[in-house]
Parts: C-alpha cells; sequence; structure tokens
C-alpha cells in the first residue's frame, strides 16, 4: 500500500508538470499572446514591442519557461489574459465550484462502484461477476468528454430532465457529477473486487466458515472490514490526486 501511494504521488508530480507545460506551450501555440492582451485597433508595433518588454516576452522561450515553472512553484500564476486579474484569484474563485463536482462524483463512484465489486467478487465467475467486470472496462474505456456530451444531448436537449450547464442546484450537479462519475466507479469496482478476492483466499475467511458461521456473516463481518481498508485509502487519493 506504501508503494501505491508513493507511486502515486510520484505520478501526480508527472501529471503537474506536463500540466504545465502544456498550458505554457500552448499559450504561445494560439498565436501571439501579446496581440491578445491589447485592445483591437491600438496594435501597433512600438505598443507591441513595449508589451512584449514588460511582460518579458521578448526574451527566448526557453528562458521564459523556466521562469514561469518557478513562478508555478512559489504560487504565482501570472495574470489571466482574458480578465485581466491574477490567475491563482480566478483560480480560489471558482475552487468551490470543482470541489462540489469532485466530492459528488467520487461518492457516486463509491456508492455504485464498492457494492458492486463486493458482488463481484462474492460470485467470482458467475455471469454477474462478467457482466460487472465488462461494465467497468466500457467504463474505462470510454472518453468522459463524450459520455458528458452524450448526457447532454439525450438528457438536456432530448429529455429536458437536466439543465445543460451552470451552477446553483442539485439538478445542475447531476449531468457533471455522473459524467465524473463514471470515471471514479470503474476503479473504485475493480479496486474493491481485487481487494475482496484477496480477502476471500485469506486462512481466516475459511476458519469462519468451518466454525459455522453463515454466508453473510463471514461476507460483511470479517472480508468487507479488511477489504475496506485499502478502498478507503484509495477513496482519500481519489479525492486529492489528479
Amino acid at each position: 500500500m506504501h508503494n501505491y501511494i508513493a507511486k502515486r504521488a510520484l505520478y501526480s508530480l508527472f501529471a503537474l508538470f506536463g500540466v504545465a507545460s502544456v498550458t505554457f506551450f500552448a499559450v504561445f501555440a494560439s498565436g501571439d499572446p501579446v496581440l491578445l492582451m491589447l485592445p483591437p485597433g491600438s496594435q501597433s508595433e512600438e505598443q507591441i514591442a513595449i508589451v512584449r518588454r514588460i511582460f518579458g516576452f521578448d526574451r527566448p522561450l526557453p528562458l521564459q519557461y523556466v521562469d514561469f515553472l518557478a513562478d508555478a512553484i512559489r504560487g504565482d500564476f501570472g495574470r489571466s489574459i482574458r480578465y485581466d486579474i491574477p490567475a491563482m484569484a480566478l483560480v480560489l474563485e471558482r475552487l468551490p465550484a470543482t470541489v462540489e463536482l469532485a466530492v459528488a462524483a467520487v461518492i457516486i463512484g463509491a456508492v455504485i462502484g464498492i457494492p458492486l465489486g463486493i458482488l463481484a467478487a462474492n460470485r467470482r465467475g458467475s455471469p454477474l461477476d462478467g457482466a460487472v467486470v465488462v461494465v467497468s472496462t466500457l467504463g474505462l474505456s470510454a472518453p468522459t468528454f463524450w459520455i458528458g456530451t452524450m448526457a447532454i444531448v439525450l438528457f438536456a436537449v432530448h429529455w429536458h430532465i437536466f439543465p445543460p450547464s451552470g451552477r446553483g442546484g442539485i439538478e445542475q450537479l447531476v449531468l457533471p457529477a455522473v459524467t465524473l462519475a463514471t470515471v471514479q466507479m470503474p476503479v473504485l469496482l475493480r479496486f474493491t473486487r481485487s481487494a475482496m478476492l484477496d480477502v476471500l483466499a485469506r486462512e481466516y475467511i475459511a476458519t469462519a466458515h468451518s466454525k459455522g458461521l453463515g454466508p453473510r456473516v463471514v461476507l460483511y463481518r470479517h472480508a468487507f472490514r479488511n477489504a475496506m481498508i485499502p478502498v478507503v485509502t484509495l477513496l482519500g487519493l481519489e479525492m486529492v490526486g489528479p
């Protein structure tokens, strides 16, 4: 488990570095950022040169990249080109919505994935187990953006059950939370199934059966409690991980 946590932390660092790098180079790939900062009609060569010098865009790109990473480590993400305010203030403004969505997605994924993982492990090799594995595989394979698009088309455009966007009520949280849960649920399902199968193969489970305890008592009192330790750890990592 410690190795798993260490790997997750290492992957998180690589993910943060990758996101930061892609963000930096995407700004230049979309065009000259100076032209985006200046209002239309006031983009003379002199003004462009002044703004480029003020913000350091006249320096070599590798140096700009190093400075960008150094500032990001200190928590300085510059200013938003679109809103002309500090980028960190913009992130903090939208942080509550992000946390709300992440918590809702993890809860939905846990409520669906953990029970299905327990059922699949308890009936290993059965049609139910096979169906659960297939569903989890499809959930891991389907792109999240495609699932979200299809959910909007069906439940918002055609059936008018949920709003297609916005934030405020529960009805506006359902579609994005369920869409993100389609990623969380298969992971929790497979992890719960593997943890349960590992526990059910232990000697103390066989001893519990030999004492005459019923299958449900063995499953929920002995196997479930021990299998949930790594699952709860995974839930914590899913909440704070990338």
